[in-house]
């Protein structure tokens, strides 16, 4: 089941589209506290710069590993890396740690999109070489400290949820606002949390 960033929910409303219709938003508004960090995150990594110097690189690492991808897949990568953080902290201040976090979460969110990824691809460049058994480990801490809630519920998935509020008749213009708001979310995972992390 692919993921759909705009619509979680998709392949598990298809069994029930009427109940679906009337709880899929409420739904969402439940589980989204499930799929955040942890609400003292932000206070705990600025606390620590250790952490913060962690995040950016591990940023860094994702942006490069998914340049030539969708970009919801690295902003799920995001997600992931940001809610693994939360709940399990910086695992060792080491260079390759980080490198090791952000190549499995690439990883996870390419498969969760069902986008093609290889790591092989990414195994020729020195800076990512790991072996696929010390990969799928770190793949399972992952999972672990996210729970396996791996359809994660982004504020992408409101999006139609407010858009009608906006009662834009004009299609163009309906577009223009949801791509605006696309473009804001992208920007507030990098600068709402930690201001000086920028992809």
């Amino acid at each position: 089941m692919e993921l759909d960033l705009e619509n979680p929910l998709t392949n598990f409303n298809d069994f029930c589209p009427v109940a679906a219709a009337a709880t899929t938003f409420p739904s969402l508004f439940l589980v989204e506290s499930d799929h955040m960090p942890s609400p003292n995150y932000v206070d705990t990594v600025k606390a620590r710069d250790l952490d913060v110097s962690f995040r950016r690189q591990a940023i860094c690492s994702i942006s490069q590993l998914s340049c030539k991808f969708d970009p919801f897949l690295s902003y799920l990568a995001v997600n992931y890396l940001d809610r693994f953080l939360s709940s399990q902290g910086m695992p060792q201040p080491k260079t390759w740690v980080f490198k090791l976090v952000a190549l499995s979460c690439v990883s996870l969110a390419a498969k969760m999109m069902k986008t093609e990824f290889s790591l092989a691809d990414f195994q020729g460049d020195e800076v990512f070489i790991f072996d696929a058994q010390t990969i799928e480990r770190m793949k399972y801490l992952i999972l672990g400290a996210l729970k396996w809630r791996m359809r994660s519920i982004t504020p992408f998935s409101f999006i139609s949820f407010f858009i009608p509020f906006f009662k834009l008749k004009d299609p163009p213009l309906r577009q223009a606002l949801k791509d605006r708001a696309v473009e804001i979310i992208f920007k507030a995972q990098m600068e709402k949390l930690f201001p000086a992390v920028h992809m």
